[in-house]
């Protein structure tokens, strides 16, 4: 599964950044390393939040590595790979990030190394399902799928969600 815009689940959170409910498989990444030369991603350990998902303007991302580079790229929800353990996939297997560049309708760059970043998105993308790209000072990736709605929950749940 080499595909970086597919969306198999996702997790909502409040606007604090708790969790509040899991939706499908989730392919979103919790601890991840990132290889510039090579283009993949493995194993690693660190700590990220964002939220609220779902949003309608301002978009927070934070971490306990220093944010360097943050991509956008429109997200497609699909109901395939419900069966796999995403935790144990990409324990072994790699994620191609070759091209991210290409694929992304946004990208942050040289964001002076902060650990919090507040991203207005109000009028950058349309309503949908993304995924956030985030790339730390330490070489490190991570990534997670959001949704950008005025809409509410139950309202997105019957628009976006195959789950």
């Amino acid at each position: 599964m080499n595909d970086l815009h597919l969306v198999t689940g996702l997790t909502t959170t409040d606007a604090m950044g708790f969790p509040m409910k899991t939706y499908g498989n989730s392919n979103d990444s919790d601890r991840k390393d990132f290889n510039d030369n090579e283009g993949y991603i493995g194993g690693g350990t660190y700590n990220y939040a964002f939220y609220p998902n779902p949003f309608s303007d301002v978009l927070i991302i934070s971490s306990t590595q220093k944010i360097e580079s943050v991509w956008i790229v429109k997200g497609e929800a699909t109901s395939a790979y419900q069966d796999i353990n995403f935790s144990d996939y990409f324990k072994t297997e790699v994620l191609d990030t070759v091209g991210i560049n290409e694929k992304s309708l946004l990208m942050f760059n040289n964001l002076n190394a902060t650990k919090e970043l507040n991203i207005n998105l109000s009028d950058k993308i349309d309503d949908g399902i993304y995924k956030i790209i985030v790339k730390t000072e330490e070489a490190s990736l991570f990534w997670f799928s959001i949704i950008k709605s005025n809409e509410d929950l139950k309202t997105i749940e019957d628009i976006y969600f195959p789950w």
